[in-house]
């Protein structure tokens, strides 16, 4: 904790709109991330002295998402940029061709491979990475069981054919544990652009299944015609 100063009291709270935002600091704060949990060892947060509503400062929310990607990358949930690159070779494929394969870019291939990467490829593009790393190891995959199966080891469910579910309203972020008012892939670095091409790297947009998708189903008309 040292060394950062976030801003977490003093204003009024935004739900209630009596009480007074009191910073506290909080041990083993449970939140999720890409709908996994996380603990946050020591988080800084805002709690209001009237209604008790949570509030979440954007850097330090910044602070606990490059933790978990820490976490990620050294649990293995994710895969590094040297098994990144191995998998790239074993295909025998140039960055521009892998891209290609994965429906991205030249120039995310290259962060993803970098050693000092200061973020690790999304879930759904490591999950399509992994695809194509079975499916070179083993042959023939069950997409929608693997994917299922590395939900699970996430600790997250997912009950497959209950269409009905997705019929039910949502509750809002907060039941999810996320802060409020936060996206989980959100980047508050203002005065440091990305380039798209890097932003692409990091932070998908909401046509990423179609694409993983789409690619599985080349590789697939690809092995056949093979």
């Amino acid at each position: 904790m040292e060394g950062r100063h976030i801003t977490m009291s003093g204003y009024k709270c935004q739900e209630c709109h009596e009480g007074i935002v009191r910073e506290a600091t909080v041990e083993g704060y449970q939140t999720h991330f890409d709908r996994i949990p996380f603990t946050v060892p020591e988080a800084i947060i805002g709690i209001c002295d009237k209604c008790g509503a949570e509030h979440h400062n954007a850097g330090e929310y910044k602070r606990w998402r490059a933790l978990f990607d820490a976490e990620s990358e050294k649990s293995g949930r994710l895969l590094s940029a040297q098994e990144i690159t191995a998998l790239r070779t074993r295909l025998g494929l140039s960055k521009s061709d892998f891209a290609a394969l994965l429906g991205t870019t030249r120039q995310s291939v290259y962060w993803w491979e970098r050693e000092d990467r200061d973020r690790p490829q999304s879930l759904a593009y490591d999950n399509m990475l992994r695809l194509v790393k079975v499916s070179a190891e083993r042959g023939s995959v069950d997409v929608v069981a693997y994917l299922a199966q590395r939900a699970a080891e996430a600790g997250v469910r997912i009950g497959l054919g209950a269409d009905e579910a997705d019929d039910v309203p949502l509750a809002d972020n907060a039941d999810e544990g996320e802060p409020c008012g936060v996206d989980d892939d959100a980047d508050d670095t203002a005065s440091e652009p990305m380039t798209d091409d890097r932003t692409e790297a990091s932070v998908m947009g909401t046509d990423e299944l179609e694409t993983v998708l789409r690619s599985v189903r080349q590789m697939g008309n690809l092995s056949g015609a093979a």
